[in-house]
């Protein structure tokens, strides 16, 4: 941006705030590193950022995606941007929101039927619904999407906000001009150094829009959370030291047993219930040793001050390594870090959602006869050439 101020742009997105750089471990970093003047500076950078942004009078850019108070995209031009982001509303929309995943409800968004009894009804995932995942903000559907592009003129929302295991994810497709609505591009390749995900670039020219994977490079060795080498140890020496207590509590087991056996007769009991205790922590110390690296890894996953849940050590290496196992994995276990961390209490009205443009509302007759750019796409794999859909 320094370098290229007039032809780079930034956008913001829903972690460049005050809130999720101090419950993760930004501002931890920023403090240990260097100085909380240096963090502020970077939270005022972050007030700055634009929240959404135009390519080629064709595809609106945004984080999230959309926004129930929000019809056109001037309106956003309107917005005081220049604060924290807040709870909720539509500057909290456009970087929260999320489009709905029909694979994963199993409904079709094609659907006609505009019944609207429950939350998951038709009418909430073709327009806007709660979003489940966020614990804030909405879900949007297609009818939401269509409705947007064409009172706006674009052809396509190009947001990030959620892993994709190829790095960029098409969905809602047009039926007509087989361009997807809403595409997902996600650049952080192996992301928290646990996904095993491919990220994505998108370059846009001559009508072509290029989607580029790449995979991770390797980096320099760290130890998550800012541990030191006496703490990453700990496992080794706490090892050691349960492995010398059971052999003490076993050795004076054995000595009773000749000399003094009418007390050992009275103490076995709490002996052997001091043996056990033992010996299980250290079976946790073993396991904790032997799988490191691997609970180093699940560590960068959680934010600041929180454990590894429990039990999941004490369930052994396979429990561990299946928690990490693949995309699908951890994403499931990261999945609580996925919600607003200001836990807020949603009333079923707040849930249904707000309406502003809805299956009941009317595009103008400008918007009803627009027709989107035709694009081509083209996949371009690292390593492989390039294919097109």
């Amino acid at each position: 941006k320094v370098t290229y101020p007039k032809s780079f742009f930034m956008l913001r997105g829903n972690h460049e705030c005050r809130q999720l750089s101090a419950f993760f471990n930004f501002k931890d970093e920023c403090l240990y590193k260097y100085s909380e003047k240096l963090y502020e500076a970077i939270m005022d950078a972050f007030d700055n950022l634009p929240l959404a942004a135009v390519v080629n009078e064709s595809f609106f850019c945004v984080h999230g995606g959309l926004s129930p108070d929000i019809t056109t995209i001037e309106e956003i031009d309107d917005l005081h941007r220049f604060r924290e982001i807040p709870r909720d509303g539509p500057m909290c929309d456009l970087l929260w929101s999320d489009p709905f995943e029909e694979e994963k409800s199993g409904r079709d968004i094609n659907n006609n039927d505009d019944s609207d009894s429950d939350d998951d009804s038709p009418a909430e995932t073709m327009w806007f619904g709660y979003n489940k995942t966020r614990q804030c903000s909405y879900v949007y559907g297609v009818e939401a999407v269509k409705q947007f592009l064409e009172e706006n003129k674009m052809t396509s929302i190009i947001r990030a906000h959620e892993a994709q295991v190829d790095g960029y994810k098409m969905q809602m497709v047009n039926p007509q001009s087989k361009i997807p609505r809403v595409i997902t591009i996600f650049s952080a390749p192996n992301y928290c150094d646990v996904y095993k995900n491919k990220a994505a670039c998108l370059k846009f020219d001559n009508n072509v829009l290029n989607i580029k994977q790449f995979i991770e490079t390797p980096h320099p060795y760290y130890l998550p959370n800012f541990m030191d080498v006496f703490q990453w140890s700990l496992p080794f020496v706490a090892e050691k030291v349960t492995d010398m207590l059971a052999s003490v509590l076993d050795y004076n087991c054995d000595e009773a047993e000749g000399h003094e056996s009418t007390m050992l007769e009275k103490r076995g009991g709490m002996l052997k219930k001091k043996v056990m205790a033992v010996s299980r922590i250290l079976r946790v110390y073993k396991i904790l040793r032997q799988n490191n690296e691997s609970i180093l890894t699940l560590k960068q996953l959680l934010p600041k001050n929180q454990k590894v849940p429990v039990g999941l050590i004490s369930k052994g290496p396979e429990a561990i390594k299946k928690a990490i196992a693949d995309f699908e994995s951890a994403k499931a276990f990261d999945a609580k870090n996925e919600k607003h961390p200001e836990a807020k209490r949603v009333t079923k009205k707040e849930k249904r959602g707000s309406r502003r443009f809805s299956k009941s509302g009317k595009m103008s007759t400008s918007s009803q006869s627009f027709t989107p750019m035709s694009v081509d796409i083209v996949i371009e794999e690292e390593g492989k050439g390039a294919g097109k859909l």
